[in-house]
């Protein structure tokens, strides 16, 4: 059984994540979790999981982060921020869906109530070091702000502002944050995803954050670690911040069919 989770983020690739975790979690792997951390995409997860949402039912929200105003670069928010796109869609997205459970507002709420610790990562601006809120460090920060700081992607979106600090995406600094938890009962999901077809600014914000990467997967080779990739199909289409209908199903699916596998040859 998994007790804590830790997943990487991947912006809308993450959707081949949420399809091995549907694989676990039909098989009741995910039945006993206790702790989840991640950063972007991954603390997303991490929140929405915890809230007892299936990784299914995740899959199946709708697209409320219209991929074309994502995509679209805001004049406004490069004129008043000097960042490409405006991260609100992003804002009003977290905030209507979260809005489903009125009485969880903190991370704190979330262990009272669903029993979850999640940590989620945030780099500070001014050092570059990760932050790590969680229910004893972000008492009285909601988790919408917290993921908002967990998901500025550089020079993409603004740097978000949470009390007196300013932050940028958690992948900047710690994009796979598994020192947080025991070897035993603990399942790493990583994503690998290619860069071709990734515009050059985005290229750009991932080679800090895959270098790290590599580097915590060498001086943490004894965790349980599954790493899943974009399916071939997909991998020189689109980019991290665009998502069709039809991409995240083949995506999750083959999310799925991945983490089957491995788990066959886990039990041979």
């Amino acid at each position: 059984m998994v007790r804590n989770l830790v997943l990487a983020g991947g912006g809308f690739n993450a959707y081949t994540i949420l399809g091995g975790l549907d694989e676990l979690h039909s098989r009741g792997d995910l039945d006993d979790l206790e702790c989840l951390a991640g950063a972007s995409a991954g603390a997303i997860l991490s929140v929405f999981l915890a809230l007892g949402i299936t990784p299914r039912e995740i899959c199946d929200f709708p697209q409320e982060v219209n991929a074309q105003c994502l995509v679209k670069p805001d004049p406004q928010a490069l004129l008043t921020t000097g960042n490409f796109l405006s991260s609100e869609p992003i804002r009003v997205a977290l905030t209507n869906l979260l809005g489903r459970f009125p009485d969880i507002v903190t991370l704190e709420d979330i262990r009272t109530r669903m029993g979850k610790d999640v940590t989620i990562v945030a780099t500070d601006l001014e050092t570059g070091s990760p932050v790590y809120f969680d229910a004893d460090t972000a008492v009285q920060h909601s988790i919408v702000d917290l993921l908002m700081a967990s998901a500025s992607l550089p020079l993409v979106f603004e740097p978000a502002v949470v009390g007196s600090r300013t932050f940028w995406d958690g992948c900047v600094s710690d994009p796979l944050p598994i020192q947080l938890y025991p070897v035993d009962g603990t399942l790493v999901v990583d994503l690998y995803y290619e860069t071709a077809g990734v515009s050059l600014l985005l290229r750009f914000a991932r080679m800090g954050s895959d270098a790290i990467t590599r580097m915590k997967h060498e001086y943490h080779a004894d965790y349980r670690t599954v790493v899943l990739t974009k399916p071939t199909s997909l991998r020189k289409k689109g980019s991290v911040l665009e998502c069709s209908t039809a991409d995240k199903l083949s995506m999750f699916l083959s999310g799925q069919q991945q983490m089957l596998k491995i788990l066959k040859k886990d039990i041979n």
